[in-house]
């Protein structure tokens, strides 16, 4: 499909899918553990290991998927930006604002790319949704809720465990930001927004479970999100309400439903499979990669901007207070 090779640095289960995902693609991939003890398993299964992305470079890789903890994603980020990898981040791009600032925001072609894997992007429900926006006429409000039961997430593992659970790298808000992700890409930035984060103690976690807020995007379109790691069962939606009808569609049925001002629905069920939108993201990185054009992509300049989205939430939740976000 190209000639060149695509780095994986993480082989965790995130940085594993990627791996599938690229041989599926009949892409050349080099995986890169960053635990010693897993390159001997994947070697075993017959995938190319190195030992660092300095060492994959010279096997001919030009790309890289940053799939490390969060806490890591700047560091190894600006080393394979160094190395002159384009690269594809995990979200989220960094633990906050303040740390993303460390990455270069590059002024030319040439430089390297960097994008975010925010997958949601090419869901085909959301897609459809996307696209089908226009027809209920003028929006004014939205309404996205991305609802689970963080105990449920690995059943194998304890949770407590889990990065989700710690305060520095977890919670609702870098956990379940792909939903402040598309709804920046759907709807705009908006310039402030009024939040809340809140830990019940009922999970014995230290970060936050639930976290809500609102705010009005570029043209006057109210949004309002609730995240949370304490429901069962589950809940993933975004719904619109215009003028001439309201657009919903539910991630987890797979159900788009049209709602016309004339009281007729039409409802729509994307054929693909879920796991469908990781390749869609994978070809258009290479893509990206290869000089064309991003497309849906996620770029590090856009996720900088949600990231002040989500410190500004936190802030707010502080202060009681509306707060702006800060570039």
């Amino acid at each position: 499909m190209n000639d060149f090779a695509v780095a994986v640095l993480g082989t965790g289960s995130i940085g594993y899918r990627h791996l599938s995902v690229l041989r599926t693609l009949g892409v050349k991939c080099v995986a890169v553990p960053v635990r010693p003890e897993r390159a001997k398993a994947l070697a075993t299964e017959g995938w190319e290991v190195a030992g660092s992305l300095d060492e994959a470079v010279s096997m001919g890789v030009r790309a890289a998927v940053i799939a490390t903890d969060t806490l890591r994603h700047v560091p190894d980020t600006l080393h394979a930006l160094h190395l002159g990898l384009d690269v594809l981040c995990e979200k989220p791009l960094a633990e906050d604002a303040l740390a993303a600032s460390r990455l270069p925001d590059p002024p030319g072609d040439s430089a390297p790319k960097l994008f975010v894997a925010y997958c949601l992007r090419f869901d085909e429900g959301l897609t459809a949704f996307r696209a089908r926006l226009a027809s209920i006429g003028d929006i004014h409000s939205v309404r996205i809720e991305c609802r689970s039961f963080l105990p449920e997430w690995r059943p194998t593992r304890d949770y407590r465990e889990c990065y989700s659970a710690r305060a520095s790298e977890g919670g609702v808000l870098r956990d379940l930001s792909h939903e402040v992700d598309y709804a920046c890409w759907l709807f705009g930035v908006p310039e402030t927004v009024a939040g809340m984060i809140g830990n019940t103690g009922r999970l014995g976690i230290e970060s936050e479970e639930i976290a809500e807020a609102h705010w009005v995007a570029p043209g006057g379109i109210r949004v309002s999100i609730g995240l949370d790691y304490l429901s069962n069962p589950p809940s993933r939606f975004v719904r619109a309400h215009g003028s001439l009808g309201e657009l919903e569609y539910d991630f987890l049925s797979r159900r788009l439903v049209l709602r016309e001002a004339g009281g007729r629905n039409r409802e729509e069920r994307p054929q693909g499979d879920p796991g469908d939108m990781y390749v869609e993201q994978m070809l258009r990185f290479l893509q990206a990669v290869s000089g064309g054009e991003h497309g849906a992509l996620a770029t590090g300049r856009h996720e900088m901007k949600v990231l002040a989205l989500c410190d500004a939430w936190r802030k707010s939740a502080s202060s009681g207070r509306r707060e702006e976000l800060r570039s």
